[in-house]
Order: C-alpha cells, then structure tokens, then sequence
C-alpha cells in the first residue's frame, strides 16, 4: 500500500509540481490513484502521468464527475478570464502598435 506522502515524494523526484492534499484527492477519486492505495505496493511512471492528466482538468470544466450546473459555472468563469485576457492583449497591441506610428484601422 502506497501512501499519498510517498506518491507526492515520487512525483516531486520527477519535478511535478504537486502537494499530498492533491495526491491524496487523486488517490481516493481517481481509479489509478485508488489501486496504489490497496491493490500494488509500489508507483511507476505511468502513476505519475495519470496523476498529471487528472491535475490537468482538476478544477475545470472538464474534471471528471462534476454536475451539470458546476461545469456550465466554470465555463462561464472561464470565458469571463479569456474576454479579459482579450481586452488586455488588445490593449498592449494598441501600445505597441502607437510606438511604431501604425494605426490599421
């Protein structure tokens, strides 16, 4: 039986960036994670990239088992974050683009 403490130290010797609260989540959520908990007794590579394929929608849309109602909220918290990133960059353009005297439009 692997323990989130030694999962967290194997994934941190590979420089993935994680702490044990996380990996103990992962353990107990995802099936991968859960077999290191009670069926093996030692973590590979594979172990780490499932973990990093789960980190990697963790907290999205797109995390497994969310209802309804919380994937639509993070979609819209989502686009709200990419209207501001647009108008941010659109912003920087307009600088960048006055620097050099060119005006497009």
């Amino acid at each position: 039986m692997i323990t989130a403490k030694e999962a967290t130290r194997f994934f941190r010797s590979y420089e993935v960036k994680c702490d044990e609260r996380l990996v103990g989540e992962w353990m107990d959520k995802c099936p991968v994670g859960r077999d290191l908990r009670g069926l093996r007794d030692e973590i590979d590579e594979w172990d780490m990239y499932n973990f990093s394929d789960w980190f990697r929608l963790y907290g999205t849309a797109y995390e497994e088992g969310i209802d309804e109602q919380t994937k639509i909220a993070r979609l819209l918290e989502e686009v709200a974050q990419l209207r501001e990133k647009n108008a941010k960059l659109q912003e920087e353009n307009f600088k960048l683009l006055s620097k050099l005297d060119f005006f497009p439009f």
